[in-house]
């Protein structure tokens, strides 16, 4: 990935036409940046969190807000380092079109507490920060808002030197109404909680270790009132098993994601996906991804069936970390599946669903050794930008002829004095041609390349234009 610069690289299985918008942005500045949390906005807009270096003198980690339009482009951005908070984990809108985060504190330094709740305004103003004696997971959908506009959060305590599941309900200014702690003979951390369809909510926990390592998780469901309601444990079937997300489905069922690590040695990672009744007994179990190593993050049920996926593989031969993002079906049969790096590296930490029904993803992108920018990449239903197979009107781009043997043009609806960078990668998303400052109508030669399916990049002034495929015959 040496010359990975300012490099898109997508692999589509399924690829169709929409009139939704795309896009992909980056924000921060030349630091390290970092988003771990996404959800549209009432405005159709984005709300990011993570995490940011280096604000005014204060040289460690402080929380990240961001803010952006419908198109991605950024209209405030919060980089705050005075609450005691390192670290934004989740972000939920509120009622009032303001914001609650959940943080990370610096090294507890209040009180001793771990994890903050913090309140904004919907201009990023910082209204209140409140301080909780729960440890929480560096990644984890830990944060929901509850129908009395409170908040449920969710972590682990220390009893006896022994990790102990923990949930916390608070009223809508972060005041405890009630705690209470889910003791057990193994160590765990609750990972992600969700309100479920019936009023009660449900949290998944892992055993406390890595992120990578982990033999067993569960699936617990809980009252409005914290009594637990039933608890479900899940093993792995060969090696260690980790869940780091779940959702539920519009009938009240769940959906857990992880990964499997089937080799600690050779770091043999593969995501699963895990479905269960509503009663959390297991209904099926699948693995996805082909690369070295492949962790999954995050997971969200689609309304009319399926499942979005992200999360971070590995690629071995080019050395570098990659962004992916899976569509399933109800069944977990996988629809599309696309990969997503900038530069160096990427990963993803977060995915959501989109009002028009497209997908946005949340994570990093590595510029650099020592640079990192928050990644922010919104697709359409087929988890593309905008790329159409059939080349129909609505394209910017065409190919001719398409299929080819040895040459093709590619025409951009661009005027005949604008110039373009053109970039093409083999179906493992691999580029294997790289043209700068060509002009609308471009002649493509096969040269060296093998036959297959090919897709094609267009920047115009830097920034993205559209996409496409070809097959060389």
């Amino acid at each position: 990935m040496k010359a990975l610069l300012s490099i898109f690289i997508f692999i589509a299985i399924s690829l169709s036409a929409t009139s939704q918008n795309y896009f992909w942005n980056h924000y921060g500045g030349e630091n390290t940046d970092r988003a771990f949390h996404v959800e549209q906005t009432s405005d159709l807009g984005f709300i990011l969190t993570g995490t940011t270096d280096g604000v005014g003198d204060d040289p460690s980690n402080s929380l990240y807000l961001v803010k952006t339009d419908l198109e991605g482009n950024e209209e405030w951005s919060q980089s705050i380092s005075s609450l005691g908070v390192e670290s934004g984990i989740c972000v939920r809108q509120t009622s009032d079109s303001g914001f609650i985060v959940s943080g990370v504190s610096k090294a507890s330094s209040l009180n001793g507490d771990s994890l903050r709740l913090t309140k904004f305004t919907s201009e990023g103003d910082e209204e209140w920060t409140k301080g909780f004696e729960l440890l929480i997971p560096e990644i984890g959908a830990n944060l929901i808002i509850t129908n009395d506009e409170g908040y449920l959060i969710c972590g682990h305590v220390n009893i006896d030197d022994e990790p102990q599941i923990k949930v916390i309900k608070t009223d809508f200014q972060g005041n405890v109404e009630w705690s209470q702690v889910y003791e057990s003979q193994m160590d765990r951390t609750a990972v992600g909680i969700v309100a479920t369809n019936d009023g009660n909510y449900a949290f998944c926990a892992k055993s406390v270790g890595t992120f990578y390592s982990s033999y067993e998780f569960i699936l617990t469901k809980i009252a409005e009132d914290g009594e637990m309601i039933w608890s479900r444990l899940y093993e792995g079937d060969e090696g260690s098993i980790a869940c780091h997300s779940l959702d539920v489905t519009s009938d009240n069922e769940y959906i857990l994601f992880g990964h499997v690590n089937y080799n600690q040695k050779t770091i043999d990672r593969k995501c699963f996906l895990l479905k269960t009744d509503e009663e959390g007994n297991e209904e099926w179990r699948n693995t996805y991804y082909s690369h070295n190593s492949a962790i999954g993050v995050d997971v969200k049920a689609i309304a009319n069936g399926g499942f979005i996926m992200t999360g971070l593989a590995t690629d071995y031969e080019e050395t570098a970390q990659l962004m992916y993002c899976i569509k399933t079906d109800p069944l977990g049969n996988t629809e599309w599946e696309q990969i997503f790096v900038e530069w160096h590296s990427s990963k993803g930490y977060s995915c959501t669903v989109t009002q028009d029904g497209g997908f946005a993803f949340a994570g990093l992108a590595k510029i650099t050794d020592y640079w990192e920018q928050a990644y922010l990449v919104k697709t359409n239903s087929s988890g593309t930008l905008g790329i159409d197979s059939s080349q129909s009107a609505r394209s910017k781009t065409s190919v001719y002829p398409n299929p080819f043997s040895n040459s093709a043009t590619i025409f951009l609806s661009l005027s005949a004095d604008k110039r373009f960078d053109l970039r093409v990668l083999d179906s493992r998303g691999k580029v294997v041609r790289n043209l700068e400052n060509v002009s609308y109508r471009q002649t493509f030669d096969r040269g060296n390349l093998n036959s297959g399916i090919y897709y094609y990049q267009v920047l115009e002034d830097g920034k993205y234009y559209d996409s496409g495929k070809f097959i060389i015959q």
